[in-house]
């Protein structure tokens, strides 16, 4: 009887550890980190989140580009451009160095093809309809070569399909651009091919791909410093000056009124929207002033190495909004102005958001460097 109740017992104890290990062993296949965008875990750049906890939070996208986090470094969601196209830019643009060589566009999620045609301003392009767990998006894959493009409208495709190639540079397949990837993301249901808007509002319709890629877990913040340098942006030629931002942040010149515009890759909404600092410039001898904003406060320094002058500043009542600027400019904010040189000369006239940190004002006035005017 004694006997009897021992083996009873180990069968029991071996049981439970049985139960045990399975669970330990599931466990672990859950924790499995999942890779995307065709790369190995070890390869993956910095800015790229690739750890996942557990089974619910695999990435349901990939990057449509290789390269794709590094390589927006023309034109941007938001943006306005003034060149072969006018208006406020929907999507981002991918650049590719080597254009020599393919460049594979990939499906960023599962979808079906809605669109395939040659169209004018992008040469090729392809329409996707994605079905995510968030809803259903339509990527907008500009400049592709359509020979390239294997099926057809109306066929499935599955994430990190490869779609297509990018068409060669200058060519028929990129209606003459550069070689590059016109990436959008349309939230609406009707086909939308236009690479741009004329109105800020009309941006609604379309997600900016930094926010979805951050959303999905595929960007972390960015760290690091860019460097802008005199003529490094179209048509800013009268800012003969070198500065640092943020890796997270991108330039936009606004023809209209000669300025320069520092804003953040993510957020919704126009780059005039996302604005962080914000620069103007005038020729005088001496410091002025507005006659349309009231200057609550004054204080007389230096900055990079030049006489400067910085005001708290708001805008009167009765004065008119600032046109083509951030509308923070129309609230209380802080204005840098610096003289260039001695006698009648170039004055910068630097604003700071008001919700940017002293920190981040600070770093970035201490790494202006004026060229002599």
């Amino acid at each position: 009887m004694l006997i009897k109740k021992y083996f009873n017992f180990l069968a029991i104890v071996l049981a439970s550890a049985t139960i045990l290990l399975l669970g330990l062993s599931c466990s672990v296949k859950r924790d499995k980190t999942v890779v995307t965008n065709h790369q190995e875990l070890d390869n993956l750049p910095t800015n790229v989140a690739a750890e996942v906890d557990d089974e619910s939070a695999v990435v349901e996208v990939v990057f449509p580009l290789a390269d794709y986090v590094t390589n927006r470094t023309f034109k941007v969601f938001g943006q306005y451009v003034s060149d072969r196209f006018t208006g406020y830019h929907n999507a981002e643009d991918v650049e590719v160095t080597d254009k020599s060589s393919q460049h594979a566009v990939t499906a960023v999620a599962d979808g079906q093809i809605i669109y395939k045609k040659s169209t004018s301003g992008y040469g090729g392009l392809v329409i996707i309809r994605h079905q995510l767990s968030t809803g259903t998006v339509q990527g907008i894959y500009g400049h592709l070569a359509l020979s390239s493009v294997g099926k057809s409208v109306g066929d499935q495709v599955t994430k990190g399909e490869v779609v297509g190639y990018l068409g060669a540079d200058k060519s028929r397949d990129t209606d003459g651009e550069r070689q590059h990837l016109h990436f959008g993301l349309y939230k609406g249901t009707d086909i939308n091919v236009s690479g741009y808007v004329s109105r800020p509002e009309q941006l609604q319709n379309w997600l900016n791909p930094t926010d979805f890629f951050q959303d999905q877990g595929l960007i972390s913040q960015s760290v690091g410093q860019l460097k802008y340098s005199p003529g490094s942006v179209t048509g800013a030629n009268d800012f003969k000056l070198s500065f640092n931002y943020p890796a997270g942040w991108r330039i936009e010149y606004v023809p209209q009124i000669n300025a320069l515009n520092l804003f953040t890759l993510s957020g919704a909404g126009s780059a005039r929207e996302r604005s962080q600092v914000f620069m103007r410039w005038f020729d005088a001898e001496n410091f002025l002033t507005l006659d349309t904003v009231d200057i609550l406060d004054r204080q007389g320094g230096e900055t990079a190495g030049r006489p400067s002058v910085t005001y708290v500043i708001i805008k009167k009542l009765n004065a008119d909004d600032f046109s083509y600027q951030p509308s923070w400019r129309n609230a209380q904010h802080q204005v840098t102005d610096i003289k260039a040189s001695t006698g009648y000369t170039r004055f910068y006239v630097i604003a700071q958001n008001p919700t940017l940190s002293e920190e981040a004002w600070g770093q970035f006035l201490n790494s202006i460097e004026l060229a002599d005017n």
